[in-house]
């Protein structure tokens, strides 16, 4: 008897499905970042890369370190022009600012801050404060002179432009006799001489020291008229009787009652 061998039959295959290699990809990159994880913390972080020198450069320092220039080099006393070039050339941002100076010549660096020896980062900003010459305060208008015979009484107008206005000097023929606050623009002067003539002036004193002096006025104080003279009206007085008449002539011997005078 002869048995016939079934034929083989192989297993039906599983189709394809894309979710899964989806699944198995996403499982295997997350356990490859804890891994890499788990490393980094067992190390202590990754560590800074060192930079290497150029021939010549600056000393390498740390890639995250910030860069640490020279001290702030000192800027008072030159020009403008020569301290911003120093600045820029060590690395740091010059901020120029001006002052009304009476004691610098005009373009000159007075101040810095930080000041000069001060450890700044690369690009740090040095404010560099420069001389300008000062504005003239501007002259007291419309001084008026109000009199009486000892007295003077003098008024004005704060200047309209020009520096601010710090006080007012009072002056008389040459001579100061006084001082007034910005906001007093009035003085009186007494004393004076009945018919005397005076030159006044009012000097007007800037914040930043200047001083500039109004125009000039003279004023010459009036005389008192003297009193009236009464007459004497006292009736009792002898000086006011009129003079007696004179006496009579002597009798002429010609004349007297005698005929014998008379031969």
């Amino acid at each position: 008897m002869v048995f016939a061998t079934p034929a083989y039959v192989p297993p039906p295959r599983r189709p394809f499905r894309v979710q899964d290699h989806a699944f198995s990809l996403s499982f295997l990159a997350f356990v490859v970042a804890t891994v890499a994880a788990i490393v980094v913390l067992t190390r202590g972080g990754p560590q800074p890369q060192a930079v290497t020198a150029k021939p010549g450069g600056p000393s390498p320092v740390a890639a995250s370190s910030p860069v640490v220039l020279p001290p702030a080099p000192a800027a008072v006393g030159l020009t403008r022009e020569a301290a911003v070039r120093s600045l820029r050339d060590d690395g740091f941002d010059p901020l120029v600012r001006t002052q009304e100076s009476r004691k610098a010549d005009p373009g000159t660096v007075i101040a810095q801050r930080p000041a000069a020896g001060t450890v700044l980062q690369s690009g740090a900003t040095v404010t560099l404060v420069v001389a300008i010459a000062p504005v003239d305060v501007g002259s007291p208008k419309h001084l008026r002179l109000t009199k009486s015979t000892s007295s003077v009484t003098l008024t004005w107008q704060a200047p309209t432009r020009g520096s601010k206005v710090d006080h007012y000097e009072i002056w008389r023929d040459g001579v100061k006799i006084g001082e007034r606050r910005a906001g007093r623009p009035t003085y009186s002067v007494g004393g004076l001489t009945p018919g005397s003539t005076y030159l006044f002036g009012i000097i007007a004193v800037g914040e930043n020291g200047t001083r500039t002096m109004s125009r000039s006025r003279s004023v010459t104080l009036p005389v008192p008229a003297p009193p009236p003279v009464e007459e004497p009206t006292d009736t009792t007085s002898p000086t006011n009787h009129n003079p007696p008449p004179p006496p009579p002539p002597p009798p002429d011997e010609c004349s007297a009652p005698d005929p014998s005078f008379c031969d």
